[in-house]
């Protein structure tokens, strides 16, 4: 049985897949067990300690790593 991810959950899978980060790297990154995360992603498990650390991890790599605008000019 396959179980539906959360709305956090869903928003955690959306960073991941836009920075091209495994949910098993993020994890580390962020300090917390890769099976613990799997289990709040779905619902499981509530994460009260969890969701802080990896909230916290992706502001800071959202930061570091946000495009440069790009800037084009038309000439008419």
């Amino acid at each position: 049985m396959r179980y539906q991810k959360t709305e956090w959950g869903i928003r955690v899978k959306i960073f991941s897949q836009r920075y091209g980060i495994t949910l098993k790297d993020l994890s580390e990154a962020a300090g917390v067990k890769a099976s613990v995360l799997y289990q709040v992603l779905i619902g499981k498990t509530p994460g009260t300690d969890l969701v802080p650390k990896v909230e916290a991890f992706m502001e800071r790599y959202e930061a570091d790593n946000r495009p440069e605008p790009v800037l084009k000019t038309f000439a008419g």
